[in-house]
């Protein structure tokens, strides 16, 4: 069995994530400007965008290339990773709309710079696994990512919510005065 991905949806998607990861890494030094934060939600709202569609693009092998002992591996392996990353990157989306005028207007800790610049790390240490693990071998004959590569992913899933956490703690108990 060969991994037949919908070759346009992958390259939409590949397109969409690198556009968030261009518009992040643009924005990354005035994020505490109108257009800085707005370049921040775009970025992260293209790279949630792209995430789901990678995820929608596996989730249309069930049928066709997945067998029925292996549905459940895969998706835990293979499309919940994405799902998880882009819920946490709507959640991050969440804080900064909520807490918008406080970073436009300086009114936050620098912890908050520095916990931002924490979460667009993982999110591209996410994203380079989530390359890799796509391009493996095991991942062209089965469609499935290896367990190392899954758990690596939930793993730093896990750090970014943590990190998404603290940004949420950050904003809404520690301001300044600007």
């Amino acid at each position: 069995m060969t991994c037949q991905i919908d070759s346009n949806l992958q390259l939409v998607s590949d397109v969409v994530i690198v556009v968030g990861v261009i518009l992040l890494s643009i924005t990354i030094s005035i994020s505490n400007t109108s257009g800085g934060m707005w370049g921040h939600i775009f970025g992260y709202s293209f790279l949630a965008a792209g995430f789901i569609f990678k995820a929608v693009s596996l989730g249309m092998l069930l049928g066709k290339s997945i067998g029925n002992a292996d549905k459940a591996r895969f998706i835990g392996l293979s499309i919940m990773p994405f799902v998880t990353v882009a819920g946490i990157i709507a959640y991050i989306l969440f804080i900064l709309t909520f807490y918008f005028n406080r970073i436009v207007g300086g009114k936050v800790t620098h912890s908050y710079r520095l916990f931002s610049n924490m979460f667009i790390a993982v999110v591209i240490a996410q994203l380079m696994l989530f390359y890799n693990g796509t391009k493996d071998e095991k991942f062209k004959g089965t469609c499935m990512m290896s367990s190392a590569y899954g758990m690596v992913i939930y793993l730093l899933a896990l750090i970014s919510l943590v990190i998404a956490i603290t940004i949420h703690i950050i904003l809404a108990f520690f301001t300044t005065d600007g």
